[in-house]
């Protein structure tokens, strides 16, 4: 048997018990958030990319560099540039529960929507450029 096949010969374990993993993972996401966001009981649908965006998720908001409220910040600041009503939700509860002030999660909000703007402005005002100039 090469590398290959022993890899996916793992993968097939962890499939076996994808129900159970998944329950753990929605475990772990209500005991941190109070609740299961609703994209990753939609998911649930599709257990295959379900685990893959749990594992991505698990880490990605782990960053080794970062402590707790930092990474929530970050991510209630990208929740409110990409203007999910739900994702700001959640992550204004968890950076609270992660020590945030009120005062430091309105400044937040407020320099992701400046800086949401901006990004609205130089894409078009450039399309807009670009359009002119022939």
């Amino acid at each position: 048997m090469n590398q290959i096949e022993k890899l996916f010969g793992q993968f097939d374990n962890i499939w076996k018990n994808k129900e159970e993993m998944i329950e753990s993972f929605e475990q772990i996401i209500k005991e941190e958030l109070g609740m299961v966001p609703s994209i990753i009981k939609e998911m649930e649908k599709r257990p295959e990319m379900l685990i893959h965006e749990l594992l991505s998720m698990y880490y990605t908001t782990r960053p080794k560099s970062l402590d707790a409220k930092t990474a929530e910040l970050v991510a209630l600041s990208s929740a409110v540039a990409n203007k999910s009503e739900g994702c700001i939700s959640v992550h204004y509860d968890a950076a609270l529960k992660c020590g945030a002030t009120r005062d430091e999660i309105l400044d937040v909000i407020l320099i992701s929507s400046v800086m949401a703007k901006a990004g609205v402005l130089a894409t078009a005002l450039g399309k807009y450029r670009e359009k002119e100039e022939r």
